[in-house]
């Protein structure tokens, strides 16, 4: 009996070491052919990147092949850029994946996700240079807000300065404005305050990030601690053609 029951455990221990294993390699090979097709996304949209890290979600992954679909696909793409603005790091989230078996063996047809997400934040380093506002510190909080602060020279002179900004979507671009901006400079002058509010009009600025995989369309751009988030969304996406 005791005999019997060692040999059960061994086999299960077998069995269950061959399953996870058939499982790995199955998860690997998808993970590899999506990589290959966002690797193709990147170049076409004649952008640069690291290579593309895949991880598919949802355990056991070898019941997901057999059955089709798949839970989650994840991607990350370090250093995203078309030249002029960098992305650190793009997470993109593709959920309800559908891949159905017999089409996968024979190398035909769509993987599909329902929906794909993406998101990544522009640090406030980059905000800066591309709104011109040298010698200003510019960060965000948990609520959204934009905040200014720094010093500048008007009028050949250097003025505290102290404000706020907003960040938000227009027509599928980032649009970055300081609406708020004063002096902590209790003697200011009427003259430099007409410079102040000519310097306040020159920081509104508007910018495109880089073309996103897979057609996501910019939906949200909120500020944040660590720069200005941008988010992205599209539906029924064929992740690999």
């Amino acid at each position: 009996m005791r005999r019997l029951l060692v040999t059960t455990l061994v086999l299960l221990v077998v069995v269950g070491g061959g399953l996870y294993a058939m499982d790995r390699v199955s998860a690997n090979y998808a993970e590899s052919q999506v990589a290959k097709q966002v690797s193709n996304e990147v170049a076409a949209r004649k952008l640069t990147s690291q290579a593309p890290a895949v991880e598919v979600g949802g355990f056991p992954f070898l019941t997901q092949v057999i059955g089709g679909r798949y839970e989650q696909i994840t991607i990350n793409l370090r250093d995203l850029s078309n030249g002029q603005l960098t992305l650190p790091l793009l997470t993109i989230v593709a959920t309800d994946v559908d891949a159905p078996l017999d089409k996968v063996r024979a190398g035909e047809g769509p993987i599909t996700a329902s929906k794909v997400t993406g998101e990544s934040t522009v640090p406030w380093s980059a905000i800066v240079t591309a709104v011109g506002a040298k010698g200003l510190v510019l960060s965000g909080d948990d609520s959204g807000k934009v905040h200014v602060s720094g010093a500048v020279t008007l009028g050949g002179l250097s003025v505290p300065l102290t404000g706020g900004g907003t960040a938000s979507v227009s027509n599928g671009r980032v649009r970055f404005a300081i609406t708020e901006l004063t002096t902590t400079d209790a003697n200011v002058t009427d003259t430099i305050q007409g410079l102040i509010d000519q310097y306040k009009s020159r920081l509104s600025y508007e910018f495109s990030v880089p073309k996103l995989p897979y057609d996501l369309k910019l939906t949200e751009v909120r500020a944040t601690v660590g720069g200005v988030r941008i988010s992205g969304v599209a539906v029924n996406v064929p992740l690999v053609t």
